[in-house]
């Protein structure tokens, strides 16, 4: 399965689904609502494109059968294979976002209840 994470609008209903990363460029921390669009077969760059420009996005993400890919404005592409999962205590939500971010650069939270959820891609370097 497909899963594209459609950005939420600001001001609009909040979701379930919460990202944050750090953008090197700016030296700045960001979040953004999600909303998740499945698929069985991976979409066309056109259509990538199509929801990037739609939203206003520098970059759209997406979940290939357990791989990040990170499809950015530019038309480069980052592929994040490793993922790190699992609950987190409500009142550990801040310390582990801070934390995530400055190791892997990024984060995604998942609520479900009363419950929190990590999920964390990043690209790891095996040399053999």
């Amino acid at each position: 399965m497909i899963k594209i994470f459609i950005p939420v609008p600001k001001g609009r209903d909040k979701t379930s689904i919460r990202g944050f990363w750090y953008s090197k460029d700016t030296k700045r921390t960001y979040y953004d609502y999600f909303r998740i669009e499945e698929h069985f077969q991976m979409p066309s760059h056109r259509y990538i494109d199509g929801l990037r420009t739609k939203y206003n996005q520098e970059a759209i993400a997406i979940i290939d059968y357990g791989t990040l890919k990170i499809f950015y404005k530019d038309k480069k592409t980052e592929i994040l294979s490793t993922k790190i999962s699992g609950e987190v205590q409500r009142n550990n939500l801040r310390t582990e976002i801070k934390r995530a971010i400055q190791e892997h650069g990024g984060i995604t939270i998942y609520q479900s209840g009363n419950k929190y959820f990590k999920e964390i891609y990043i690209n790891e370097d095996i040399s053999l």
